[in-house]
C-alpha cells in the first residue's frame, strides 16, 4: 500500500495578489533604457535618470520582463543619495515584486521591509506607498510559512485599507484576499471562504461575472471550498463555470489556465489520473509558451504534471519532466524546496529511501507541534515519516506522521479527504512497524469517518454515484478499506466482510434510486438519461480541457440536476445489514470474495453452511501480469508465438526479455496451475465440495478464467458452476428485483440481433447470423422476434424499448462484434447495423447508453469480443458492458474475456440454450455446455472457444 504524499501543488494553488495590475502576456525583447548621461551639458538629463528607470522598471514589470526589473532598479540602486526618497520607494515596490515573481523570496523580504520603513518614515503609515509595502511584506511572510506573523500584518492593513480606501476599493479588496489566503495556511478555512465570499460578491457586483478580477475571486473562493468541503458540488461548479470563462477570457488566459489546474486537482483526489493528466499537461503548455520555462508557475505546472504522471506509473516521463523543468528553473528556494520533494518522492517509489531522505529539510524538534503549519509542510512532514518508515526507523515515522495528523484535524476536520490520507498514511506506517493492533484502530477510524462522510455525500451526481454510494471516494481511500480487510480477516472476518462489501459495488444494489423507473414519467426521464449517456461519451471522446469537452461537462451537470429533480436521492434508499445478504445466497452455494491489497490477497467465504471465514492468502507478486499471460496464453490459437515468460514472481507477456526472467513457455496449464497454489490451494478444504461458486474478484482477477483453475487435481469447470458478482449487495438487490424478471411461459421469450455485416472497418462475421437464426429456433414462433443484418439497427433497438417490447423478453441474445474503447468504458459498446438514413444513432450501443434502456431479462448473451472486459474502477471492479447491461435491468450477463471465432460461438450457443430451455440455470447450463465442448473431439474442444465465456450477475 502506497503512502498518501500529495505536494503541495496539488493541495491548494497559489492565490496572492500583488500591487500591480493590468500585466500582458507579451514578452518583447529587453532593449537598453535610460542610457547615462556623459558631461556636464547632460546634468538636467541625469536628474531625469531615476524617474527614467522607475518608469522603465514598471514597463518592464508588466510585460513580465522579471530580470529586466532586477537589472533596471539595480542601476537606480547604484546612484545612491541622487535618488529622491519617492523614487527609491517606488523602485523598492517594483524591485520586490520581481523577486517574487523570481521565487527569491528571502530577498523580497528584505527589499519590502526597507521600502516600507522609508514609505512611513516619508508619508505615514497610512499612505499608499506604506499600504503597498506592507501587503508585500505580508506576502513575504506567507511565502516563508511565518504564518501567524502574516496574518497579523495581513490584519492591520485591511483596517488601514478599509479606513483610507473604503471596504469596497480595489485595494482594500486585494488586501482582504490576502488576509483570507494566510487564514488558509493556518487552517481558519471558515474564515478565509467568508473573506473570499465578501470579495466575490465585491467584484460581481462592480466589474460583472466575466471580469478577469471577478473571476480570479471566484477561483479562490470555489478553491478554498473544495479545500474546506471537498465535495463534489464543488468540482461541478468549476466544471460548469470552465465553458463560459474561457470564452469569456480566452483558452491561453492565466485565469482560465489556474481554473484547469483547480479541477485537475479535484479530478486527481478522485482517482481520475488521466483526466487529470491531460489538464496539468495543457495547463503546463500553456505556461511555458506565454511564462517561459523559468516562471514560477510554469514550474509548479511541472512539478503537478509530473506528480500525476508518477501516481500512473510512468516513473521515468516523471523523471523527464523534473530534469526538464530543473534546467529551466530560475534561482529559487521555493522552487528548489519543492521539487527537491518530489524528487525524494519519485526515490522512495524506487526504494532509494536513504537518498529521499538526504533531499528533505531536517525535522523539527521530536515533541513539537505542527498545528498551524501550511500545507507544504505538513506534506514534507508526511513524506518525512514514509521516508522513516522505510528505513526501519519505525519510533520517529508514527511520531511525526501522528503529528501531522493532529495538525489536519485541527486545521480541516476529521472528515476532510485530507485528513483522511493522513489517517491512512498513519495506519501505513503503522503496518509496516508491525503495530497490527494499531493500525485496526486507525483503519477502523478511517473506515467510519469516510463511511459518515460519505452518508452527507450520498445524493451526488448519477456520474459519481458509483464512489459515492458505496463508501470509496478515491482510490486512497479504497487502498485503506483493503488494509483494513487484509489484518481483520483472520481474526475478525465477518468485520472484515463487511467492509470489503463497503469497499465494492453498492450502486447495483441500489436500482430504484439510480435507474428512475417506476417514480417519474418514463419519456422525461428517458430523455435525461440519454442527454447524459451522451454526455459522457462526448467526455470520455475529448481530450479534458478542450472545448468540446467543457460543453460535454456542461450538459452533463444539466442532465444530473433534471434527474435529480426526477428521482428520489439514493440515501433514502434501503440498505440490507450482512446477515441479510447472507441469507440471499442460494443453498450449497459459497461466496467467494477476494480483496487485492496491492501484492496482498486475501480471500473471505461464507454461505448458509459456511461460517464467514478470511484466508490471508500472503503476496501475490506480480498477479495481473500473471493473470495476462494467463489469458493470452488461453485464448491463441497459436500458443508458440505469444511471448510469454517466466520470472521469480510469476509470469509476464512482454515483446522483448523483461528484466529478471529465465525463459518462454507455451503452456496455458503451467500458468493455471501457478495460480491456483496461489488463489485456490488455502481455499480447498472450505470451497472443494461446494458445487456452486459465486466469485466475487478484485483487480486483475476480474480478468481471470477462473474455471481453468485446478482445485484437487482437476479443473474447476469439472466440478463448479461460476457466477461472477461484485459484492454480496448485488445479489440481495438482484433477489429483490425477481419478481420484476420474466417467468418462462412470457409472451416474449427470445430476441435475437446478428449483424455479420457491419459496415466500415469492421471485419464480417459469416455465422453471427446463423448463431442467431440457430438459437432461434429453439423458441416457438410468436414467442420470437429477430433482428438480423440490415434490420438490426439502433433506431430498430430503441423502438422496441420505447414500445415497452423490449422489456418482455426473457433471452437477448446479441451475435455482432462490440469492442473496448481505449478512451474508457463509456465508449465502449455493441455494434449494430448502420442505418446510413439516420442520423440520431450512430449504430453503436455504449456502455453509456445501456442504463437508458428498460430490461427485465432473465439473462442478457453478448457473443462477441472482449464484451466482459473494462476499465478497473475503486470498488466497482470491472466497468464497462457487464455493469451497464445489469444496471439496465438484467439479471444475469453472459460475455467474453477474449475474442472468439463466430463459428465456435455458433457452436456453442444453440448448446447452450438448449440446456436453458430445459431448464437449466445460466450457470448450470454454461458449465455443462463448457463440459460438452472440452470433452468433444470437434474443432471447438480447445479451451479458447469456450473458456472465455463468464456469467455474471446474480446467482
Amino acid at each position: 500500500m502506497g503512502f498518501a504524499f500529495i505536494p503541495l501543488l496539488l493541495g491548494r494553488p497559489a492565490i496572492l495578489v500583488l500591487a500591480c495590475a493590468g500585466i500582458s502576456w507579451a514578452s518583447p525583447a529587453f532593449a537598453e533604457a535610460c542610457p547615462a548621461p556623459a558631461g556636464e551639458a547632460q546634468s538636467r538629463e541625469r536628474e531625469r535618470q531615476p524617474e527614467c528607470l522607475v518608469d522603465a522598471a514598471r514597463a518592464a514589470y508588466r510585460e513580465r520582463r522579471h530580470a529586466d526589473v532586477l537589472e533596471l532598479t539595480g542601476r537606480l540602486a547604484a546612484l545612491g543619495d541622487a535618488v529622491p526618497s519617492s523614487l527609491r520607494i517606488a523602485a523598492l515596490l517594483v524591485r520586490s515584486q520581481a523577486l517574487f515573481q523570481t521565487g527569491r523570496i528571502g530577498e523580497m523580504d528584505r527589499v519590502a521591509r526597507e521600502a516600507w520603513g522609508l514609505a512611513r518614515a516619508e508619508g505615514g503609515a497610512d499612505a499608499r506607498p506604506a499600504l503597498e509595502a506592507q501587503n508585500l511584506v505580508a506576502v513575504a511572510l506567507r511565502r516563508q510559512g511565518r504564518t501567524q506573523e502574516a496574518i497579523e500584518v495581513y490584519r492591520d492593513l485591511v483596517a488601514r485599507r478599509d479606513r483610507v480606501d473604503g471596504p469596497l476599493s480595489a485595494d482594500s479588496l486585494r488586501a482582504r484576499n490576502n488576509y483570507a489566503a494566510a487564514l488558509g495556511d493556518a487552517g481558519d478555512l471558515a474564515g478565509a471562504q467568508a473573506l473570499y465570499e465578501q470579495v466575490y460578491a465585491a467584484r460581481l457586483a462592480t466589474l460583472g461575472p466575466n471580469h478577469e478580477q471577478t473571476v480570479f475571486a471566484w477561483h479562490n473562493l470555489k478553491t478554498t471550498s473544495w479545500e474546506f468541503r471537498g465535495s463534489e458540488r464543488t468540482l461541478r461548479e468549476v466544471e460548469l463555470a470552465l465553458p463560459d470563462q474561457q470564452r469569456s477570457l480566452g483558452a491561453n488566459h492565466p485565469e482560465v489556465a489556474r481554473m484547469k489546474s483547480l479541477l485537475a486537482t479535484m479530478l486527481w483526489s478522485q482517482g481520475r489520473l488521466e483526466e487529470a493528466r491531460a489538464l496539468f499537461a495543457d495547463v503546463h503548455a500553456v505556461r511555458r509558451k506565454a511564462l517561459g520555462g523559468s516562471n514560477r508557475l510554469t514550474q509548479e505546472a511541472a512539478r503537478n504534471l509530473a506528480f500525476v504522471t508518477l501516481q500512473l506509473g510512468d516513473n521515468e516521463g516523471a523523471l523527464d519532466l523534473m530534469e526538464a523543468a530543473a534546467r529551466q528553473a530560475a534561482t529559487s528556494d521555493d522552487d528548489s524546496r519543492e521539487h527537491r520533494q518530489l524528487l525524494a518522492f519519485v526515490r522512495l517509489q524506487r526504494g532509494e529511501a536513504q537518498a529521499a531522505l538526504d533531499l528533505l529539510p531536517a525535522a523539527a524538534a521530536p515533541d513539537a507541534s505542527l498545528k498551524g503549519q501550511p500545507r507544504e509542510r505538513l506534506g514534507a512532514a508526511s513524506l518525512r515519516a514514509a521516508v522513516l518508515s522505510r528505513l526501519g526507523r519505525k519510533d520517529e515515522a508514527i511520531a511525526l506522521q501522528s503529528r501531522v495528523l493532529e495538525a489536519d484535524e485541527e486545521r480541516l476536520g476529521r472528515q476532510h479527504p485530507k485528513t483522511l490520507e493522513s489517517l491512512r498514511s498513519l495506519a501505513t506506517i503503522q503496518v509496516a512497524a508491525d503495530e497490527i493492533a494499531a493500525a485496526r484502530e486507525t483503519l477502523d477510524a478511517f473506515v467510519v469517518r469516510s463511511e459518515a462522510r460519505d452518508g452527507v455525500l450520498a445524493s451526488g451526481s448519477d456520474t459519481h454515484r458509483r464512489q459515492l454510494s458505496q463508501g470509496i471516494e478515491s482510490l486512497f481511500q479504497l487502498a485503506g478499506y483493503k488494509t483494513y480487510v487484509r489484518l481483520l480477516a483472520a481474526t475478525d472476518p465477518t468485520r472484515a466482510l463487511e467492509v470489503a462489501e463497503l469497499a465494492k459495488g453498492r450502486s447495483l444494489a441500489e436500482p430504484q434510486a439510480t435507474s428512475g423507473r417506476g417514480q417519474v414519467a418514463r419519456t422525461e426521464a428517458r430523455e435525461a438519461a440519454w442527454r447524459l449517456a451522451k454526455a459522457e461519451e462526448a467526455l470520455a471522446a475529448n481530450e479534458p480541457g478542450s472545448a468540446p469537452y467543457l460543453r460535454a461537462a456542461n450538459e452533463r451537470a444539466e442532465a444530473e440536476a433534471k434527474l435529480r429533480t426526477l428521482r428520489p436521492a439514493a440515501s433514502t434508499t434501503k440498505r440490507f445489514g450482512l446477515a441479510d445478504r447472507l441469507a440471499t445466497l442460494p443453498k450449497g452455494a459459497v461466496f467467494i470474495d477476494y480483496v487485492v491489497d496491492d501484492d496482498r490477497a486475501v480471500a473471505l467465504l461464507a454461505g448458509k453452511d459456511l461460517p464467514v471465514t478470511g484466508i490471508d492468502l500472503g503476496r501475490v507478486d506480480r498477479l495481473a501480469d500473471t493473470v495476462e499471460a494467463l489469458r493470452r496464453l488461453t485464448a491463441t490459437t497459436d500458443p508458440a508465438s505469444e511471448r510469454v515468460w517466466r520470472t521469480a514472481e510469476g509470469y509476464r507477456w512482454s515483446l522483448s526479455k523483461p528484466p529478471g526472467a529465465t525463459d518462454r513457455t507455451k503452456d496455458a496449464t503451467e500458468i493455471a496451475r501457478f495460480l491456483s497454489q496461489k488463489l485456490l490451494a488455502p481455499l480447498a478444504p472450505h470451497v472443494g465440495k461446494s458445487p456452486r461458486w459465486i466469485v466475487s474478484p478484485d483487480g486483475p482477477l476480474a480478468f481471470l478464467p477462473f474455471e481453468l483453475l485446478e482445485i484437487g487435481g482437476k479443473r474447476v469447470v469439472e466440478n463448479h458452476e461460476i457466477t461472477i458478482a461484485p459484492s454480496l449487495a448485488v445479489i440481495t438487490a438482484g433477489k429483490a428485483r425477481a419478481a420484476r424478471v420474466l417467468a418462462p411461459g412470457a409472451n416474449r421469450e427470445f430476441l435475437g440481433i446478428g449483424v455479420s455485416r457491419a459496415g466500415g472497418d469492421w471485419p464480417e462475421l459469416p455465422a453471427a447470423e446463423r448463431e442467431v437464426s440457430a438459437v432461434a429456433n429453439l423458441f416457438p414462433a410468436d414467442r420470437r422476434v429477430t433482428l438480423t443484418g440490415a434490420q438490426a439497427t439502433e433506431a430498430a433497438f430503441a423502438k422496441l424499448d420505447a414500445s415497452g417490447d423490449l422489456e418482455r423478453f426473457r433471452y437477448i441474445h446479441i451475435a455482432s462484434h462490440a469492442f473496448l474503447s481505449p478512451r474508457g468504458s463509456s465508449l465502449s459498446g455493441v455494434v449494430l447495423a448502420k442505418d446510413a438514413a439516420d442520423e440520431a444513432n450512430d449504430g453503436i450501443v455504449t456502455a453509456a447508453e445501456w442504463p437508458v434502456y428498460r430490461l427485465r431479462s432473465d439473462l442478457v448473451v453478448l457473443s462477441a469480443c472482449d464484451t466482459g472486459r473494462g476499465t478497473l474502477l475503486a470498488g466497482e471492479g470491472v466497468m464497462g458492458l457487464p455493469y451497464a447491461l445489469l444496471q439496465a435491468g438484467a439479471r444475469d450477463v453472459l460475455l467474453t474475456l477474449w475474442p472468439v471465432s463466430d463459428a465456435a460461438a455458433a457452436d456453442f450457443m444453440p448448446r447452450f440454450y438448449n440446456r436453458l430451455r430445459k431448464g437449466l440455470q445460466p450457470a448450470k447450463a454454461l458449465r455443462e455446455t463448457k463440459l460438452e465442448l472440452a470433452r468433444s473431439r470437434g474443432p471447438h474442444a480447445a479451451p479458447a472457444h469456450w473458456a472465455a465465456f463468464v456469467l455474471h450477475g446474480v446467482p
